[in-house]
């Protein structure tokens, strides 16, 4: 060959060499090559830039610097097995001169550079890809965590072409829980399963919104799998999902907001009832003195209808207008007024001398925003003050011998003054008792509303509601009770029962709250012939409730310490004593805390709370059972009520009694009970206290319960209901005691007057128990005629 040739031959080798290194280096994969020693005799542009290495670093150094010292031994078998062809690529990161591992997939193959054998390395950066897989799995795992535990149901299911909710695609766990069906059954079935037919009736018409506003919120019934009726919120979705239309559901149970929903009804309806039958004129109006609500007692005194002076300025009805500026200075300078007198004109022109109580309504901001007060007709004694005043006059010219009458006549003003006046402000303080739990129910009540409201919040809103709802029962009970001993009404109904299973019911009611108040609650055993008094003859309930004031008092006004109930037998009587630690009372007015309407004038009520009324109940019933009633206390270190009422046992009676009655058990398994009630919301109350304990059937009225009678004779014991739709409950129990002798009923009442309980007991019912019912109160009084017993 020419040296001409050979010289051209050379040069293209050298071009084909060139263009290879341009290719080698701008390769945006890692590359080297390994002589058969392992050493490093080449590395491309990205090797050195993405290792953080100069060339002249790597070049002649042993390949197993680009992997980790733990790795070394892996490096080697992946080399040997990838040539093998035993796997197509080696998963190793390489290790970067600063010390950080670069995920790659390697690739390793035998080949000749400058004519010797070598090993060719293709390293593919995955960092990034790896990045994005590890960011799919950990979003993947937070939807799981997420659709897993969120507190309300979650469906996925299809829309269908017909514009109709398909087949469910997912379902959480949640869904399952409540419904009880399995994740498999669910994804077997579609909205249509699980709802009732009157709330999948609403399926189309919410299906049509869905599709125009993508979105719809709804209320409709679920029904479990166990036959249970479940009232809903049901949130609906339209989204695209793997290109095909798809429904996201969110449902939450809304039985509890329900629950409240009835509760608050109810209690609006006790305070309307209250509010329209009030003798006296209750009102409110704005800072400008536009009347917005009043009693509709203003017709009896003024002739005026309530709608007629609602809108109307206040102003308008004084027969003086100056009046109501003079009131509004008192009001800005004391924030109320009491007993004063104004005149108001009526209809048909007529004057009427009202007397105010008036207090004002400040805002979040602490200013008057309003104002809000009582009015009493108190013509007469305006018209007998002044003949009093006229007849004083004259008097004042008689001789001395009238002198006498005059301070008598005087006197019976004053008393007659101060008597109105109590019950003036018993009249306010009642209205600040009752809008108080009334405050809470319907600010309390708003907030269940919230659909993002947390579960703990809300329990603790529910407790709130029911809370406020015993508070204003109470209130309710205490006017009733003081009307009955105005009105000379007190009937003692006797009974015998054991004063011991009496105290341990009182000591469950009220230690809770002591223990609350880290108090301790002590009873202590009876004295005297324990085996003769236990048994005794007396009104269980007018004793139970004297006991309930004072220990509710105590438990009020005690702090620290401990409050101590006492009893014992003397000189034929029962003597009680309640003994507490608490803040005690002035010895200046001890003689009066027994008056009624006194408490609520004192500054503590303000911060205690209370009608006023307790106390003086209490003392009418004690008088009324033939015994006494008083008290020792020092302020600051406590005080102690004691009372007696006349003794009585029967032996006899008592053995038998506790024949009958002995120790309480829990309830059997396998019970069958029959609640007679019209109420749905009682039957679901009751049924949720049930449930678990028996099995429960449900009547709606009379015919209702004859035709299970008849049915199941395997009924043990029956819940009735007094007022029923048509017909009495009682007159029912001597129905179903002809057909089935065996069966136990437990009247329940809303009533729970005096003699009620006889009335029952002589109608043919083994039991009796009064609305509102407590859980543990029904549970122990079934646990007495079950057949753990002998009751049955």
């Amino acid at each position: 060959m020419s040296r001409k040739k050979t010289d051209s031959h050379q040069s293209s080798e050298g071009v084909e060499m060139t263009n290879f290194l341009s290719f080698f280096h701008s390769i945006p994969d890692l590359l080297f090559v390994f002589d058969s020693d392992g050493l490093i005799i080449e590395a491309n542009n990205t090797s050195v830039e993405k290792l953080h290495y100069s060339r002249e670093e790597l070049l002649g150094k042993p390949r197993l610097l680009l992997y980790p010292p733990e790795l070394h031994n892996d490096a080697e078998r992946c080399l040997i097995e990838n040539i093998s062809g035993k796997i197509s690529f080696c998963p190793l990161p390489l290790l970067t001169k600063s010390g950080v591992l670069l995920n790659v997939e390697t690739k390793l193959r035998k080949g000749k550079w400058n004519g010797k054998d070598v090993i060719f390395s293709i390293s593919a950066d995955v960092s990034d890809k790896l990045q994005v897989a590890e960011s799919a799995r950990k979003n993947e795992e937070r939807y799981k965590i997420l659709f897993g535990n969120i507190n309300d149901g979650v469906f996925v299911h299809e829309f269908t072409g017909q514009g109709f909710p398909g087949t469910f695609l997912e379902v959480n766990d949640i869904a399952c829980e409540r419904l009880g069906y399995t994740r498999e059954e669910l994804l077997t079935m579609s909205p249509k399963d699980i709802d009732t037919p009157e709330s999948f009736a609403l399926v189309p018409s919410m299906m049509k919104k869905l599709k125009l506003e993508k979105h719809v919120v709804w209320e409709g019934i679920h029904i479990s799998k166990a036959g249970k009726r479940i009232p809903v919120e049901i949130s609906n979705h339209l989204f695209e999902m793997d290109g095909k239309s798809v429904i996201l559901a969110t449902v939450r149970d809304i039985t509890d907001r329900q629950r409240s929903e009835e509760l608050l009804r109810k209690s609006e309806e006790k305070y309307r009832k209250i509010f329209e039958n009030v003798q006296d004129i209750f009102y409110q109006a704005d800072i400008n003195g536009k009347i917005v609500e009043i009693s509709p007692s203003i017709e009896r005194y003024s002739g005026y209808k309530p709608e007629e002076l609602i809108g109307m300025n206040i102003s308008e009805v004084y027969q003086h207008p100056a009046d109501r500026k003079e009131m509004l200075q008192i009001l800005s300078a004391k924030g109320e007024i009491e007993d004063y007198i104004i005149k108001l004109k009526t209809k048909d022109l007529k004057e009427v001398f009202v007397s105010a109580n008036i207090h004002m309504l400040l805002g979040l901001n602490g200013k008057p925003v309003g104002i809000e007060g009582s009015l009493r007709d108190v013509s007469e004694r305006v018209l007998a003050e002044e003949k009093i005043k006229a007849s004083e006059r004259l008097l004042r010219t008689q001789n001395e011998e009238y002198v006498s009458l005059n301070e008598e006549l005087k006197a019976a003003k004053e008393k007659a003054e101060e008597s109105d006046r109590l019950k003036s402000s018993f009249l306010a303080n009642m209205s600040h008792e009752i809008r108080t739990p009334m405050n809470g129910i319907l600010g309390f009540s708003t907030f269940l509303a919230d659909p993002l409201l947390a579960t703990d919040i809300r329990e603790a809103y529910v407790k709130i509601i029911n809370t406020s709802c015993e508070q204003l029962l109470h209130i309710v009970n205490d006017i009733i009770d003081i009307s009955k001993i105005e009105a000379g009404q007190i009937d003692l109904t006797e009974s015998m029962f054991d004063l011991n299973d009496l105290f341990k019911e009182v000591f469950l009611f009220y230690s809770p709250v002591a223990k609350e108040n880290k108090v301790e609650l002590i009873i202590r055993p009876l004295t005297g012939r324990l085996s003769d008094i236990q048994s005794i003859i007396s009104d269980r309930t007018k004793l139970r409730q004297i006991l309930d004031n004072l220990l509710s008092n105590a438990v009020k006004f005690t702090h620290s310490g401990k409050i101590i109930l006492r009893c014992e037998v003397k000189d034929g009587f029962l003597q009680f004593e309640v003994e507490d630690t608490g803040i005690g009372i002035q010895s200046e007015l001890q003689n009066a805390v027994f008056e009624r309407f006194w408490q609520v004038e004192k500054s503590y009520t303000k911060k205690y709370g209370g009608t006023g009324l307790g106390l003086s109940i209490t003392r009418a019933y004690v008088e009324r059972m033939g015994g006494t009633i008083g008290l020792k206390s020092e302020l600051g270190k406590g005080s102690t009520f004691f009372f007696n009422v006349p003794y009585k046992n029967s032996l006899k009676e008592e053995k038998e009694l506790a024949e009958s009655h002995p120790g309480d058990h829990a309830i059997i398994k396998n019970l069958t009970i029959l609640v007679v009630e019209d109420e749905e919301i009682n039957w679901l109350y009751l049924n949720e206290i049930l449930k678990s304990k028996a099995t429960t059937l449900h009547a709606l009225n009379a015919k209702m319960a004859i035709e299970y009678i008849k049915k199941y004779p395997e009924i043990d014991l029956v819940l009735m209901d007094i007022k029923l739709p048509d017909i009495n409950g009682l007159e029912l129990t001597g129905i179903i005691k002809k057909i089935n002798s065996k069966v136990k009923v437990i009247a329940q009442t809303a009533y729970a007057l005096s003699g009620d309980r006889e009335k029952a007991i002589e109608a043919g019912c083994s039991g009796y128990i009064t609305k509102p019912i407590k859980r543990q109160e029904l549970l122990n009084l079934i646990s007495l005629y079950s057949e753990s017993r002998g009751r049955f």
